[in-house]
């Protein structure tokens, strides 16, 4: 599973709709198509993004963002997630997560998130809906159309899962299981705005790389 973009609207950190897309929008040249991953010889994805600004610009609250979807792309609890505090008191969170799966197709999962309140104050977060499309990459004749889904059936949507499904787990566990299908996430936020190493035997090697 390769992430192609990430929207997000309804956070309380963010005026406007968060826009991260992962794949080249411009023109690819040819001596550079070799350091990028290609979805089907025609599309690129980046190696590596940069977030960059001035201090409490929002760069650790768009990792967060980030986090946020690719946990729920994994299946996991929306309330057992750390950076779940980017959502904050919204009362209605829409994220939009397009991805490309082992079956050459390009999805997009819509979810709905609001929150309530518990009884020791902490919020509490639900799935209030989700709706998942999809389609061939193949069929896609244009950059431009990688991501729009205007014109798709859906595929799935949450009604048909109601019954049994946690109020914060994804739909798109079906799926995932379906296609045989996940992501890695490997986060290093606990580390950010800390200038010093803590002596433990579980530094991750992509750190101690970074500083070597």
């Amino acid at each position: 599973m390769k992430i192609l973009r990430i929207t997000a609207s309804g956070l309380p950190l963010f005026k406007e709709e968060l826009d991260i897309c992962f794949y080249a929008q411009q023109r690819v040249c040819e001596e550079d198509r070799n350091a990028l991953y290609h979805l089907s010889g025609k599309y690129y994805l980046h190696p590596a993004c940069a977030f960059i600004g001035i201090n409490a610009s929002g760069k650790t609250s768009i990792l967060k963002v980030i986090g946020l979807a690719l946990n729920v792309l994994k299946s996991e609890p929306i309330n057992h997630i750390d950076v779940k505090s980017i959502l904050g008191k919204t009362k209605k969170a829409t994220i939009r997560t397009y991805f490309y799966d082992k079956h050459d197709n390009v999805c997009c999962l819509e979810t709905v998130i609001t929150s309530d309140k518990s009884r020791v104050g902490e919020c509490i977060y639900r799935i209030q809906s989700e709706r998942l499309w999809e389609k061939p990459i193949k069929k896609i004749t244009s950059k431009k159309h990688l991501t729009d889904f205007s014109e798709m059936n859906l595929v799935d949507r949450r009604e048909k899962y109601e019954a049994f499904l946690p109020d914060d787990v994804s739909i798109i566990i079906a799926h995932n299981k379906k296609s045989n299908d996940n992501v890695e996430v490997f986060s290093l936020l606990s580390y950010t705005n800390v200038n010093e190493l803590p002596f433990m035997e579980d530094i991750p090697l992509e750190i101690i790389s970074f500083l070597d």
